[in-house]
């Protein structure tokens, strides 16, 4: 483990997007420098959504670095193997569309969903194949606009803060369509 990226993010609705910087642990006599020539890459967009988290791989090795773009229903999932971040992404295309949001895009324990809460964007839940980037409809919360999401530690149970109210929701991830999902919201 010599090699680390840091992922950032410009300010909501700032015109930066999402960039990438590579860390070398060897340079520096063990201390670490940026790789110079992977400082500050651009990987989409330009007005950004703040939302943005990182994957284990299915193969236990790789890491996924998956984000929503603006105005849009593409979401972008970027490979980090042990050469480097491959440029191209796997996209995927879940609707609704919706502008720039604060909020936050979180990742389940066992890397199999992936959930979404924010200003602009109803709480929804998406499947995520962690071997191949890909992301599909589960479930969404047409009646809430969240700010923060959170996955139960076992994966049972997504909860869901906002910033209309203080309450904290409960929604039940074994839920078997999203009529009951939507029925299983609880504060």
């Amino acid at each position: 483990f010599d090699n680390y990226y840091i992922i950032s993010v410009d300010v909501t609705g700032g015109s930066n997007g999402v960039r990438f910087t590579e860390i070398d642990m060897t340079l520096n006599a063990g201390l670490g420098g940026i790789v110079t020539t992977q400082k500050n890459i651009h990987l989409y967009d330009t007005t950004t959504n703040e939302s943005i988290t990182v994957a284990k791989h299915a193969n236990g090795n790789d890491y996924w670095i998956i984000g929503k773009e603006v105005g849009n229903t593409t979401y972008n999932a970027f490979l980090i193997t042990s050469t480097g971040v491959n440029l191209t992404p796997v996209k995927s295309y879940v609707g609704p569309a919706f502008g720039v949001q604060i909020g936050s895009l979180k990742v389940s324990r066992d890397g199999t969903m992936v959930a979404l809460g924010g200003t602009g964007a109803t709480t929804r839940v998406l499947n995520f194949d962690n071997a191949t980037g890909i992301l599909t409809p589960r479930f969404y919360d047409p009646r809430s606009s969240g700010y923060s999401v959170e996955f139960s530690p076992d994966g049972n149970y997504l909860y869901r803060t906002s910033l209309n109210d203080e309450n904290i929701y409960q929604y039940d991830l074994n839920a078997p369509d999203s009529l009951s999902f939507l029925a299983s919201r609880t504060i």
